[in-house]
């Protein structure tokens, strides 16, 4: 081997790489020697560098071969609530999460990590709340609630963000007790309504409550009256 390194001393190489390595789900500090493409020898050795660390990390988490425990369905429509108000109410500043932003919060979820057990159960809000201005939080929450209370139901019901839209799903008994559309944004979006069925099966989807009980809601409760006669079916709501 030596006889050879005499005679190729520029095919030969020896350095350290960071890596993250899927066995361990750690990452690892490695150091190679390597004639070629030929590897010769390989060792771990010495700790990380924490942020090439936390940005190794982050990148599998994105991926999707690693996930956090706490990164829910919550977090989820957090994040599409942020996108929602940048695109309907730019006045207030709102910065969408687009990928590019997940990958810097997710960085900062790794730092001081080595391993995905580290990260794995990590809290993630206090990052993710981070994201907002000061003072910014009771302004998502009031412009893009996470639902909203429908009288004589006895939960409220909740609303799905995505992108730039977002939707509520109710029955039409449950509309009863709605007397104005619903919109969010300050006003700037209407809020569109799947209307279901008794049997939570969609009928169709409004914009206009007032055209809505006008102009569908007689055929609906035609079609539907005798096959769920337990539910209420007036003839004319009222609104009153």
């Amino acid at each position: 081997m030596k006889r050879i390194q005499e005679l190729f001393p520029d095919q030969f190489q020896q350095f350290e790489e960071t890596i993250y390595e899927e066995g361990q789900r750690r990452v690892l500090v490695r150091e190679v020697r390597q004639f070629g493409e030929l590897i010769l020898g390989e060792r771990f050795c010495g700790e990380p560098d924490g942020s090439i660390a936390a940005e190794l990390l982050s990148k599998e988490i994105q991926s999707g071969r690693l996930s956090l425990k706490k990164w829910d369905d919550e977090v989820e429509q957090w994040i599409q609530r942020v996108g929602f108000l940048a695109m309907h109410c730019p006045v207030y500043g709102f910065s969408p999460i687009d990928e590019e932003a997940r990958s810097i919060l997710l960085q900062q979820l790794c730092l001081d990590a080595f391993s995905y057990r580290e990260v794995k159960s990590r809290e993630v809000w206090p990052v993710l709340k981070g994201w907002l201005a000061s003072g910014m939080e009771p302004v998502l929450d009031n412009l893009a609630p996470v639902h909203i209370e429908v009288p004589g139901r006895r939960k409220p019901v909740p609303i799905r963000y995505k992108g730039e839209d977002a939707r509520v799903s109710m029955t039409v008994q449950e509309l009863m007790g709605i007397k104005l559309h619903p919109t969010l944004a300050n006003g700037n979006y209407i809020l569109p309504i799947e209307v279901l069925a008794p049997n939570r099966r969609p009928v169709q989807v409004t914009t206009d409550l007032i055209g809505f009980w006008r102009d569908s809601y007689p055929d609906i409760r035609r079609q539907f009256r005798g096959r769920y006669p337990k539910h209420h079916w007036p003839e004319n709501p009222d609104f009153s």
